[in-house]
């Protein structure tokens, strides 16, 4: 495509970019923290729920910019999925490695603020659900 006809990279865009990039590094040491710190219980599913979805994003804005899906709503989908995403791994992860870290460590106050809300991992998945729903039946319209 001629870069005449690709819309400029907003810097909205470029964070959603950084934080599909983050999301993939968290993913990353999820899996890492499962192998090493909390092996069975259940880390692995946010680990690899963050290594899946943090391409989907990548995807969901580059489909966006190309014009196979309405910009704003690749940006909505994108930033919905994502913020899904993290919810649903940041509550798993802070509920499963909350009493193994040790007192002082520097995601105790990370811990503290999500582990104790009711469910946010729950809200997260059920999030994630409605994107890829709804970004079905855009991906079906006709583009204008």
């Amino acid at each position: 495509m001629p870069d005449s006809f690709r819309p400029s990279p907003q810097w909205s865009d470029k964070v959603l970019l950084a934080l599909s990039a983050l999301l993939g590094a968290l993913g990353v040491t999820l899996s890492a923290a499962e192998a090493h710190l909390a092996p069975g219980t259940g880390l692995q599913s946010a680990a690899l729920l963050a290594l899946v979805t943090a391409p989907a994003c990548l995807a969901l804005l580059v489909c966006g910019l190309l014009g196979l899906l309405g910009l704003n709503a690749a940006r909505l989908f994108t930033s919905l999925l994502w913020l899904g995403c993290f919810l649903f791994s940041a509550s798993l992860s802070a509920k499963i490695l909350g009493p193994l870290l040790p007192a002082g460590h520097v995601l105790a106050g990370f811990v503290q603020v999500l582990a104790p809300i009711p469910m946010l991992a729950p809200f997260g998945g059920s999030l994630m659900i409605l994107v890829w729903l709804l970004g079905a039946v855009f991906a079906l319209q006709p583009r204008k």
